[in-house]
């Protein structure tokens, strides 16, 4: 859960040996280009973007690697005031982090992480 202008960290984990050198990351509803993000030695890229001014809604950051794969992780974009700080979105595994924003309930739950299922490939 973000607002417009949160700031989101997405790590993508490829590992050791991994073809994909880069990465394009891309905002849809509305595909909105993120930009391109290198992988680093270690097969990890990290995508750092803040929510482009988006519609209230389901939306899902999409990463395009330079071999063909396509990983998309879900993204709920509010106008409720959400609690300060990055969210981190892990898509080498399959969860999504979100700061705590309050009780049990509460859509950040008092944990910070909803499991988001399966977010490889499509």
């Amino acid at each position: 859960m973000a607002n417009t202008a949160s700031h989101v960290w997405a790590g993508i984990v490829f590992g050791v040996g991994t073809a994909v050198k880069t990465v394009q990351a891309w905002f849809n509803s509305d595909p909105i280009d993120l930009g391109a993000f290198m992988v680093d030695d270690n097969g990890v890229a990290v995508v750092d973007f803040a929510v482009p001014n988006v519609a209230v809604g389901n939306h899902h950051l999409e990463v395009h690697g330079d071999d063909g794969s396509v990983y998309s992780v879900p993204i709920y974009v509010t106008d409720e005031p959400v609690e300060e700080g990055p969210v981190i979105v892990s898509i080498g595994g399959s969860s999504m982090i979100t700061p705590p924003t309050g009780g049990p309930g509460d859509p950040g739950g008092s944990s910070g992480s909803a499991d988001m299922g399966n977010i490889f490939g499509r």
